[in-house]
């Protein structure tokens, strides 16, 4: 709780999205988030994922950036 609402997952979520990207032939980027997260959902959301319905074991939340 000491280093919630500072920005830092923000800036971290973009440094390693910018990493990623860097990939060759990627095509796609996938995460999981607990769906009864709303923060989760937003925050994710804020860089282009989109929900695409439960993963494998029906318990987290798939979510993708198609690039």
């Amino acid at each position: 709780m000491k280093f919630q609402n500072q920005g830092i997952g923000r800036v971290a979520m973009v440094l390693a999205l910018h990493e990623i990207k860097q990939t060759a032939g990627l095509r796609e980027i996938e995460i999981c988030y607990n769906p009864s997260n709303p923060v989760a959902e937003s925050f994710y959301q804020s860089f282009g994922f989109h929900e695409v319905g439960m993963d494998d074991d029906d318990e987290d939340m798939l979510a993708i950036i198609h690039l």
